[in-house]
């Protein structure tokens, strides 16, 4: 939290000739509940959050006018994409399961990181997994189309 304050701080100083070390504070002082959401809960536009079972880990990433939220779930072996554009409703956009289809997604099993990286006009998903002996390796999804 420190770390946030000397960045607002420091962008601050820099670029502002009334901002404070209080400016700073009160940005992070008061934070308010968006959303929250378990597995299977309905987002209210008839999609299913299926596959937030035991999440591991969490990302972002930005396509077109969208903000999608990427979430890996090692109790569901696969991994969830979010629309996360308006922060009060998120709605499921993609559900992709590790054991739908082993020759596909055989690296989804036991998924516990993920990131994304744009190459030219597509963007991936990398995810890392490592379940038991079962599955200890990289899958990489074309999130270009997430829906």
């Amino acid at each position: 939290m420190n770390n946030v304050v000397l960045i607002l701080f420091l962008f601050g100083v820099l670029f502002s000739s009334t901002f404070s070390l209080n400016d700073a504070y009160a940005a992070i002082d008061n934070p308010t509940a968006t959303a929250s959401f378990d597995d299977e809960d309905s987002d209210g536009s008839g999609g299913t959050f299926d596959q937030i079972q035991k999440p591991e880990g969490i990302t972002t990433v930005v396509i077109g006018d969208n903000t999608y939220a990427l979430v890996t779930s090692y109790g569901n072996q696969g991994v969830q994409i979010i629309d996360i554009t308006t922060p009060g409703s998120p709605t499921v956009t993609a559900s992709i399961h590790g054991n739908a289809d082993p020759r596909i997604f055989h690296e989804l099993v036991g998924p516990h990181d993920i990131t994304t990286v744009v190459i030219g006009d597509n963007t991936y998903a990398l995810v890392a997994s490592s379940h038991m002996r079962t599955s200890m390796g990289v899958q990489i999804i074309d999130i270009t189309t997430p829906g």
